[in-house]
């Protein structure tokens, strides 16, 4: 048979084969990338987590340090060592 007599249903069982092939394709790409979005998700999970870690750690110095600068002054008016005013 040539090309012009090529019988109809050879030609759509061809295109229906080269969509399946593009389906499959299509498929394996979206669990891919779903894994790929998962992974994502997890590693976003573990960055939020460490930077609330760091505000937590930041926060606890910041209350130290005013702590502390509230002992200076304490010590210094006791002492009589602040500085005059200007």
């Amino acid at each position: 048979m040539t090309e012009a007599t090529t019988p109809p249903t050879d030609i759509v069982l061809e295109h229906l084969k080269r969509i399946q092939a593009g389906v499959t394709q299509l498929r394996s790409d979206n669990v891919d990338m779903r894994r790929d979005i998962r992974a994502m998700k997890d590693e976003m999970v573990s960055l939020r987590t460490i930077m609330g870690e760091f505000i937590k750690t930041d926060a606890r110095r910041e209350g130290d340090y005013l702590h502390l600068s509230a002992r200076v002054d304490r010590i210094e008016n006791r002492l009589d060592l602040q500085d005059p005013p200007a």
